[in-house]
Parts: structure tokens; sequence; C-alpha cells
């Protein structure tokens, strides 16, 4: 055999060989990821968050503004289901569970429980109100 086979020969089991580890270094390198975003989502159980000034669109006054609160409620492997509350700037009122693919809170910053549980009440205790002038008795 001449020397250029025998090289050839010796790149292509080089080339299994590696291809070989990086795929099970890769499948290892994801394992252990998905292990620590498990981790990291399991940490925010119960953790309450605020998202300040929300708006439609552009708006041009302070009071096209409000805040979303939000409190993590469960892990389900590395994504989070969380429970959203918040009364926008039409007066519209949303209380709402979401499952969240991931644990990343873009633009959340932590707030103490007893606002979340100020708020989800308040809120909560407007819904009631609302439904109660639909009633007849």
């Amino acid at each position: 055999m001449d020397k250029h086979k025998e090289l050839e020969k010796l790149k292509n089991k080089i080339q299994k060989v590696y291809d070989e580890n990086i795929s099970h270094l890769d499948i290892q390198k994801k394992k252990l990821q998905n292990d620590i975003e498990k981790q990291e989502s399991s940490e925010l159980i119960g953790k309450t968050f605020v998202y300040k000034d929300n708006s439609f669109s552009c708006p041009s006054k302070k009071s096209e503004y409000w805040n979303v609160y939000l409190k993590v409620v469960e892990c389900i492997d590395s994504s989070i289901r969380v429970i959203t509350v918040e009364k926008n700037s039409q007066g519209n009122i949303e209380i709402q569970t979401e499952e969240r693919w991931n644990n990343h809170l873009y633009g959340y910053v932590p707030c103490s429980k007893s606002v979340f549980e100020r708020y989800f009440k308040k809120y909560s205790e407007e819904l009631k109100q609302f439904v109660k002038r639909g009633e007849r008795e």
C-alpha cells in the first residue's frame, strides 16, 4: 500500500473515533445543561416578581403603563409554570397561568410575596365585584 492510502486510512480512523467521542460528549453536555436548568427552575418555586411599566405599543402618558405580577408555582422538567396578575391601562384585569419553556424571566425583577399577594387579592376582589353586578336576585 502506498503512503498516501495509509495516511488516508489513518485519517478516516481518527475521524471516526473523534466523531464518536464528540457525539458522546455532546450528549453528556446536554444532560448536564438540562440538570442545571432543572435545578435553577426548582429554586424559583414560590418566588415572586414584577414586570414594571408594561404597555401597549408606544405610550405617551404615564397612565398608559402598568405592572405585571408573577409567581412561580411549579417546575416541570426545566420549564416553569407561573401565575400572572395584572390590570392594564384600559382597566382589564387578567389573572392567568402559563407554562414557560424555560426559567428565564426577562424583564421581571424580584418583589416580595406580600406585594404579589396584595395585587392578587385586590384584582381577584375586583373580579368578584364585577361578576356580582351581573347577578340577578
